[in-house]
């Protein structure tokens, strides 16, 4: 039998798959199941291979799409947030009013926050590189730091974007080893 989730090979009486862990439910004959969005057949042919694999090459590839979508939304989010914020902190700035300018400060923080992630995103997609490094940056510490600095000067809009950063973070810290092999073998591959 081979498991829905990666497709490896694993006993017949196995209840979860020993390389990625899915939880195996019985026959697997004819069962539909979702995998990267899309719905997928599978059913056996040959007695026990299954007639749909994911490669591993095209799963890598699902994954780095799939992150660099959310980064990609992410620094998206953060440019409509430092763009509202630096619009209202210039509206006001005349008025002398110190945390306004602040507010714009805080705004253009966001702003180079944005490009960087939007940087990124393209960086993964178009270099298959840079996923573990942006990971590496990012860490949980700067997430948080940006949560606060955005909660004490720019409001709590920015501390949302943050919260879900923390998610988008997450997913690459989940997949950073598969990440970490693409970059690998892009990097001897360059050579």
């Amino acid at each position: 039998m081979f498991c829905i989730k990666c497709g490896k090979e694993m006993n017949d009486d196995s209840a979860f798959c020993p390389a990625c862990g899915a939880r195996v439910s019985g026959n697997n004959n004819g069962q539909q199941f979702s995998y990267g969005g899309q719905q997928m057949g599978y059913g056996m042919r040959n007695g026990n291979i299954p007639n749909y694999q994911m490669s591993e090459e095209q799963h890598k590839e699902t994954l780095i799409a799939t992150f660099a979508s959310k980064v990609r939304i992410l620094g998206i989010v953060w440019l409509v947030i430092g763009i509202l914020q630096v619009v209202f902190g210039l509206f006001y700035i005349g008025y002398s009013n110190f945390s306004l300018f602040i507010l714009f400060i805080v705004g253009v923080s966001n702003i180079a926050w944005s490009v960087m992630r939007l940087n990124y995103a393209n960086k993964f997609l178009n270099e298959k590189k840079g996923m573990t490094e942006y990971i590496r940056k990012t860490g949980i510490g700067s997430i948080i730091f940006m949560g606060i600095w955005n909660l004490l000067f720019g409001g709590v809009i920015g501390v949302l974007a943050a919260v879900y950063e923390i998610f988008v973070y997450n997913y690459g810290k989940e997949h950073e080893a598969e990440f970490w092999q693409v970059e690998q073998y892009m990097q001897n591959k360059s050579y």
